[in-house]
């Protein structure tokens, strides 16, 4: 299913605009060169790879507590960006870390919340986000070939 069929599946759902989002991406591409993102797996760390960020990205460990687990960024940096996916599953360990990381997350906070706002209803998976960006390049494209 393409973003465009997705559209059309919740009330108040729009593509975003390929310069707000790329502007979004580019928020947390600068902000990635001073602290790490976080994020809830492999495949999410890879989607940030491929849209060019070059600082740190960590996986929430599997294997330990999620005390644990912030107990090590709590020692190991003064901030990060905290960027689960934002379907239930995301939004339920986004809401566990929140509480356990306060002080050191929300300075970034405005980057996650504005990619929800910009692609809610659309995707709902950090390595998603992509395939949606390449979308509206595409279709960018083909508007401009009409013009």
């Amino acid at each position: 299913m393409t973003p465009e069929d997705r559209q059309g599946q919740g009330e108040g759902t729009r593509l975003p605009e390929l310069d707000e989002l790329e502007e979004v991406i580019e928020r947390l591409r600068l902000a990635n060169k001073e602290c790490p993102v976080i994020v809830e797996g492999r495949r999410d760390r890879d989607a940030l790879q491929r849209l060019g960020l070059e600082g740190e990205i960590i996986t929430i460990h599997s294997g330990g507590t999620l005390y644990d687990f912030a107990e090590e960024l709590i020692h190991a940096h003064e901030t990060i960006i905290l960027l689960p996916d934002w379907d239930d599953r995301g939004e339920l360990l986004y809401g566990k870390l929140a509480s356990l990381l306060r002080g050191i997350y929300e300075r970034n906070e405005s980057i996650r919340n504005r990619l929800i706002e910009l692609c809610s209803g659309l995707i709902k998976e950090v390595e998603e986000i992509p395939s949606l960006l390449e979308y509206l390049k595409e279709k960018k494209r083909r508007e401009s070939r009409q013009d």
